[in-house]
């Protein structure tokens, strides 16, 4: 009887050579998928431009608010660190929320307010919906405190927001690629 468990054995793991590709191809797709999961930034390099677009995917703050951010510099390599970085603040209702006033303001762990520039924005509309998009440019150094606060809370117009942990780790991802440390 104890010929059999050899067999039996080599019968599941199969021929050496098969089962290491095998295991190398599942800790390959492991890795792979999990990279995917928890990137929220991506790039993408548009040649006609000879210019690359970092862009921090738009995440909900609320049901009809997101908040995404985005920067590019030029080339394929990022060779220094970007002078500012754009947050991308959207919203989708049926009526205007933030018509006359759209001033951006972001509190830093309770305690520190950070001055921003005036923000620009821009509208569209559709059938049914009303489209805002407020930009506003924040350079690399406020980018990097909003990276390192606990807590972000940041106000549009009237209306006030807390950041997310998946929010506030996507933008520290964002912020060190901006820093030169991501590429």
């Amino acid at each position: 009887m104890t010929g059999p468990a050899p067999v039996k054995r080599r019968a599941l793991l199969g021929s050496g050579t098969a089962w290491r590709v095998a295991l190398l191809l599942a800790f390959a797709l492991t890795t792979r998928l999990g990279a995917q999961d928890t990137s929220d930034v991506t790039t993408e390099f548009f040649g006609a431009k000879n210019q690359t677009l970092v862009r921090m995917g738009k995440l909900s703050l609320d049901g009809q608010n997101q908040l995404g951010a985005f920067y590019s510099f030029a080339g394929r390599a990022q060779q220094a660190p970007v002078p500012e970085l754009t947050l991308h603040f959207v919203r989708s209702g049926s009526q205007w929320a933030y018509a006359y006033d759209y001033n951006v303001v972001v509190v830093l762990d309770d305690k520190t307010r950070m001055p921003l520039p005036r923000a620009r924005r821009s509208t569209s509309v559709g059938e049914g919906y009303r489209l805002e998009q407020i930009f506003i440019a924040v350079s690399r150094e406020q980018a990097a405190q909003i990276a390192q606060a606990r807590k972000v809370q940041m106000s549009v117009g009237t209306s006030a927001f807390v950041w997310t942990d998946s929010l506030q780790r996507a933008f520290r991802q964002m912020s060190a690629m901006a820093g030169g440390g991501g590429r």
